[in-house]
C-alpha cells in the first residue's frame, strides 16, 4: 500500500508538472451553436483561471456576485436550504430562466414557476448526452469542515494560527498541494512544504467522513441523471482531491456503484483544469466531447469542460460559486434538484 510520503510527493510533482502544461485552447461558439468548437491548431495554450496559482485571497463580492454565506456550521446552511427555496429572480449576465420541463403535474409547474433557479447560457442537447463527469468536493459532497479540521491539525503542527473556515473554503478545489502552499502563505522552503502536506494526507485520511456528508438530494439525482429517456449514462469522477481518499470517501457513503471510474489531482501527470483526465475517462466511455457533460462548483470545472470540448454545468452550491461569474458555464443551477432536471428534463420523482 503506498505510503502519505509517495502520495504526496506525486501531488507535488503533479502540481509542478500542471503548470508547464499546455494544450490546445477552446473556444466558446457563437450564439446559437449547439456543439463545443475548437480553436484554431495554431493556439498551443490551456485555458486557466485568471487568479494567481498562489493567490491567498478571493476578490471581493460585487453587488451581483453570489456570496458564500457567513461563518457557522454546515448544517445550519443545510437546514436554511432546506426551508428557504430559492425564489425566481430576474436573470443576469448570459443566463436565461430555463423553459419548463414537460411531464409535470400541475404542483409541480408551481413550484418551477416560483422556484426554479435553472440558468442556460447553452442549451445542453440532454438525449445525446452519453457520459457526465462530476467535480467531487462542493459538487457531490460538502467537505469543508474536515479539510478545514485537517488544514488547521497541520498548521497547529508547525505552529501556525489556526485560519477560519470560511477562509479555508476558498483553497479548495486546486489539489492538496495548492490548499497547503495557500494555507501556510506559500512557503519557499520545497522540504517544509511537502512535510506539512504528509502531516496533512495523513490527519486527513483518518478524519475525511468525520463531518463529510452528501448534499441532499444528490442520490435521487444520480439515479435520475444516469437512467434518462431509457438509456443508461456512463458517469464518473474527476477531481483535484488525491485519489485513494477520494475513492475512500465515495465508498464510504455508498456512491461507488454509481460512478465507472473515480480519477483524483494525483491519477495523471497534470490536473483540472488540464483536459488529460476529462480526455482519459471520453475515451474509457466511449463517448465524444459533444456528448459529454462536466459538472462543478467552480471555474475550474468549467474551464475543464472548455479545454475538452465538453458541455458544463455549474453548481452554485458548492464551495466557489462566485467564480462561476467570472467563467460562465453553460447551464448553472443552484440545487441537485435542478442539475437531476437540467441534465434529464424531467422534475425528480
Amino acid at each position: 500500500m503506498p505510503s502519505a510520503e509517495a502520495d504526496s510527493e506525486q501531488e507535488i510533482n503533479g502540481y509542478d508538472a500542471g503548470l508547464k502544461a499546455s494544450s490546445t485552447q477552446l473556444v466558446r461558439p457563437k450564439a446559437g451553436s449547439t456543439q463545443p468548437v475548437r480553436s484554431k491548431a495554431s493556439s498551443n495554450q490551456l485555458v486557466r483561471p485568471k487568479a494567481s496559482s498562489t493567490q491567498l485571497v478571493r476578490p471581493k463580492a460585487s453587488s451581483t456576485q453570489l456570496v458564500r454565506p457567513k461563518a457557522g456550521s454546515t448544517q445550519r446552511r443545510r437546514n436554511q436550504r432546506r426551508s428557504n427555496p430559492p425564489k425566481t429572480r430576474s436573470t443576469q449576465g448570459h443566463f436565461t430562466k430555463a423553459a419548463l420541463p414537460e411531464n409535470l403535474t400541475a404542483l409541480e409547474s408551481l413550484y418551477w414557476e416560483q422556484n426554479a433557479m435553472i440558468r442556460i447560457s447553452r442549451p445542453i442537447p440532454t438525449r445525446k448526452i452519453r457520459l457526465v463527469i462530476f467535480d467531487l468536493d462542493g459538487t457531490l459532497i460538502d467537505s469543508e469542515r474536515d479539510l478545514a479540521n485537517a488544514v488547521n491539525a497541520m498548521l497547529v503542527k508547525y505552529g501556525r494560527k489556526e485560519l477560519p473556515i470560511d477562509v479555508i473554503g476558498t483553497y479548495i478545489g486546486d489539489g492538496a498541494p495548492m490548499l497547503i502552499r495557500r494555507a501556510l502563505g506559500d512557503p519557499a522552503d520545497r522540504e517544509f512544504l511537502q512535510e506539512a502536506l504528509n502531516y496533512f494526507l495523513l490527519y486527513y485520511r483518518e478524519h475525511k467522513l468525520d463531518s463529510t456528508y452528501m448534499y441532499d438530494g444528490i442520490s435521487e439525482a444520480l439515479r435520475q441523471i444516469a437512467g434518462t429517456d431509457g438509456a443508461t449514462r456512463r458517469m464518473a469522477v474527476l477531481t483535484n482531491k488525491p485519489v485513494r481518499v477520494s475513492r475512500d470517501i465515495i465508498a464510504g457513503l455508498g456512491l461507488a456503484g454509481s460512478f465507472f471510474q473515480v480519477y483524483g489531482g494525483n491519477s495523471f501527470d497534470t490536473k483540472k483544469p488540464d483536459p488529460l483526465g476529462a480526455n482519459t475517462l471520453m475515451k474509457e466511455a466511449g463517448a465524444a466531447p459533444e456528448e459529454t457533460v462536466m459538472v462543478g462548483d467552480s471555474q475550474v470545472d468549467i474551464l475543464t469542460a472548455r479545454n475538452a470540448g465538453m458541455w458544463s454545468v455549474g453548481v452554485s452550491y458548492g464551495f466557489a460559486p462566485r467564480t462561476l461569474e467570472l467563467v460562465v458555464p453553460d447551464v448553472l443551477v443552484d440545487t441537485p434538484a435542478e442539475l437531476a432536471v437540467a441534465l434529464s428534463g424531467e422534475a425528480l420523482a
